[in-house]
């Protein structure tokens, strides 16, 4: 991996099985993008490419880099924010989004402090992240952070941020000024480029068996785990496959086994469909067809499951309930979901677990609602038990809180 501050254009890749015809549009597909989300790819591909950028950070100490505007500075030391929890606790608490490292260094004599944050997506960066004023508010953080300063706590001067991002094709689309959906914020002076291949983007993410088999379909065996960017695609259609997976095969109506997808058996699932699928775009978005009815037959059942009392009624029931019991009341959500919870125990004890596949949803949502509607008049006596149960938790923890008060005031000062 090198580090360098001028942009190489790859050139886009261009095939009749991508959805577009190129790369750079099959990545910027919208209905892909969505998919993929479903099965967390976007989260998925930001932590590996932090996961990158930290894992060859410290090869920036003793090397000069750019600093926005034209100026640069010689990197002394690295710090890691990622490895302080209360950085991004105290960014959060003024509404800040805080960067991943701050860079010490020094410029003609002058001690000089940098912040910078990964990026694999550059459109999604925005200048303030890795400004003067969030890196200066950083110091109200306290000792955890200025601690690590040294030197550069009182000295050292703040320069504007820098952005590092993959040296790819949809980089340079994105920071070339094109407008639309993938508009860069950021201007070229503040993102350094670093090289890096698929196989090392894709390394720990779930379904590798997947995404070589989707490649093969496609006619990108063995290219995919070189291009970093048919990496990315190839991630994007096998998180969606994921999803599509497991909408596909948990309840629909009750726990499930699994907590996501089981990738073997998305591969073995991708085996089957690529029999009768000429491209892996094609692959997937009839997958996400399939389930997408699949996730309607759960929400029917679910709406089913809900208890039928509007707001209004609820909130009086809270409030008396409250009065009566001598509590503050509870928030209405708070109750609706232990209503709800109450509601589904009732319907799981009678119906069992439904597992999708072959059978007659109509009837099972008849089933159901007429089993709520047999609850539903119990529901006014489940709501003052609630409320008195949340009522005395809420004092118990006021009676904590005020306990604990009362024993610092007994601390002599």
């Amino acid at each position: 991996m090198t580090f360098g501050s001028h942009l190489r254009t790859d050139g886009d890749l261009r095939s009749s099985t991508l959805p577009g015809g190129s790369l750079i549009r099959a990545l910027l597909d919208r209905r892909l993008m969505g998919l993929a989300d479903m099965g967390g790819s976007s989260g998925v591909i930001g932590g590996r490419w932090s996961d990158i950028v930290s894992a060859h950070i410290d090869a920036l100490v003793g090397t000069v880099v750019q600093v926005p505007g034209g100026e640069s500075h010689e990197i002394v030391q690295v710090i890691r924010l990622d490895a302080i929890p209360q950085v991004a606790s105290a960014a959060s608490k003024r509404s800040l989004q805080n960067p991943d490292f701050v860079l010490l260094g020094r410029r003609d004599g002058v001690l000089t402090m940098q912040a910078a944050d990964a990026k694999f997506s550059i459109e999604t960066a925005r200048s303030k992240q890795v400004s003067v004023e969030m890196l200066t508010a950083l110091a109200e953080v306290g000792p955890t952070y200025t601690d690590l300063l040294g030197d550069w706590r009182d000295n050292g001067e703040v320069v504007p941020g820098l952005f590092f991002a993959p040296q790819s094709a949809m980089t340079s689309y994105v920071l070339s000024g094109r407008r639309g959906i993938t508009r860069a914020t950021v201007k070229p002076d503040e993102v350094i480029l670093l090289e890096s291949s698929s196989s090392e983007l894709t390394n720990g993410i779930p379904g590798a068996g997947a995404r070589r088999r989707l490649a093969a379909l496609d006619g990108f065996g063995g290219v995919a785990e070189d291009e970093l960017l048919l990496g990315l695609y190839y991630v994007r259609l096998s998180s969606a496959a994921g999803a599509s997976w497991f909408d596909m095969h948990r309840p629909l109506f009750g726990p499930s086994r699994d907590q996501g997808a089981d990738f073997d058996a998305v591969e073995e699932d991708v085996r089957r469909r690529a029999v009768s699928s000429s491209t892996a775009y094609e692959l997937i978005v009839q997958w996400a067809r399939d389930a997408e009815q699949v996730r309607a037959d759960r929400s029917a059942i679910n709406q089913a499951a809900g208890l039928p009392l509007p707001n209004r009624e609820l909130r009086a029931w809270v409030l008396a309930d409250a009065d009566a019991a001598g509590v503050d009341p509870p928030s209405l959500n708070r109750v609706r979901k232990e209503l709800q919870r109450w509601v589904h125990q009732h319907v799981l004890e009678d119906v069992g677990v439904i597992e999708p596949g072959p059978g007659d949803i109509d009837r099972r949502i008849a089933e159901i609602r007429a089993l709520v509607g047999a609850i539903a008049p119990l529901a006014r006596g489940k709501t003052a038990a609630i409320v008195a149960q949340l009522g005395q938790l809420s004092d118990l923890a006021n009676g904590r809180v005020e306990q604990i008060e009362c024993d610092q005031q007994k601390v002599p000062q």
